[in-house]
């Protein structure tokens, strides 16, 4: 979104991302069929000058994506890139009303957190603004997958989200997800968790250890649950009573965690923690370290922007990760000794070197 470089440049470097991206699947025979894409739209950068009504963002970016992305994918989930949340969501709707061989969908962040951010500012008194801008904006997506959007309508969503934001608990339907799942053998994975909001704004007033312990009960599968290091930062003794209250079947009291009270799940199955958003291998000694090992490390930016390219940045976790275990095997300190393993490990390892 950055930059000055028109839609035509935005499609040339989509479309080699693009290519690039299938060709290393075909190359590691991913089921292709189980891959949902998150990607971009393709748009001028913000400082370019060129304006694209929402029907030709829409055209440019399925042409971009013809024959480049297989019609196998199960689907493709656009991200708003800091588009401002109307535009975001009049392209999205424009996005459904295009021909297109995918099933699409939406992976926003900004373009829903932040005018409900805006509209609360942090005051207490100013909670309901915030709901009610939070919902304005789900309802107004759901109704551009649906393909009743147009941009004259969002006042009319705003009255119907108040009826939404203020709507009972029990119509929310994780619960009947998780069994769905559990039916079908499909594991619930709870991405981002909300971090967008409480680990960016200080004075939130939401503890993440209830969110834990509600999901858990819910019956989620995978929850990003925080990092330490990275874009979910956090107090590391706070984030590994989260990962305690998540994975363990009984947790003693441990107010250094954050645990004041005695917590037995019996027989409600542990919650696997993902370790997301900004971390990589230079980092590998700290998140062991930190989060131990019951736990999903899932490396983004950290794989994809290697040097050498995709291949080479997952060898280069792998490296980094195995090496880290062996040291913790022979007796080392790798919280400490951590950036010496890595910089041994890396050479023998050009993949870790460089990254």
């Amino acid at each position: 979104m950055d930059g000055a470089h028109g839609a035509a440049r935005c499609s040339a470097v989509t479309g080699a991302v693009l290519f690039s991206l299938f060709a290393e699947l075909q190359d590691f025979a991913v089921d292709l069929t189980a891959v949902v894409l998150k990607a971009n739209m393709v748009l001028p950068g913000t400082s370019c000058g060129e304006v694209l009504a929402p029907e030709a963002v829409a055209a440019q970016t399925i042409r971009t994506f013809g024959g480049l992305v297989l019609e196998e994918v199960a689907g493709i989930a656009f991200l708003s890139g800091g588009q401002r949340p109307e535009a975001a969501t009049a392209n999205l709707a424009a996005l459904l009303r295009t021909p297109a061989p995918w099933p699409l969908t939406f992976s926003f962040g900004r373009a829903l957190v932040d005018p409900a951010l805006t509209a609360w500012r942090g005051d207490p008194g100013r909670v309901a603004d915030g709901q009610r801008s939070l919902a304005n904006r789900v309802v107004c997506n759901l109704a551009a997958l649906r393909g009743g959007y147009r941009p004259q309508h969002a006042a009319a969503s705003l009255r119907c989200s108040l009826a939404w934001c203020t709507a009972p608990a029990t119509r929310l339907p994780m619960a009947a997800e998780a069994k769905w799942a559990r039916r079908n053998g499909v594991l619930l994975h709870l991405h981002r968790a909300g971090h967008s909001t409480y680990t960016r704004q200080k004075s939130h007033g939401v503890s993440f250890r209830v969110i834990a312990k509600w999901m858990r009960l819910a019956g989620v599968d995978h929850i990003h649950a925080g990092t330490v290091v990275g874009k979910l930062e956090g107090d590391p003794a706070s984030v590994r009573g989260y990962y305690e209250t998540l994975r363990c079947d009984k947790a003693d009291p441990d107010p250094r965690l954050g645990l004041f009270f005695e917590q037995d799940w019996v027989s409600v199955p542990g919650v696997m923690p993902v370790a997301s958003g900004g971390i990589h291998a230079g980092q590998m000694h700290q998140l062991l370290d930190i989060l131990g090992e019951d736990v999903i490390l899932q490396f983004g930016g950290g794989t994809i922007g290697h040097p050498l390219g995709i291949a080479a940045g997952a060898t280069a976790n792998r490296v980094a990760l195995e090496a880290m275990v062996k040291g913790r095997n022979e007796g080392r300190d790798i919280a400490t000794e951590g950036p010496d393993i890595l910089r041994a490990a890396a050479r023998h390892s050009r993949e870790l070197d460089l990254a």
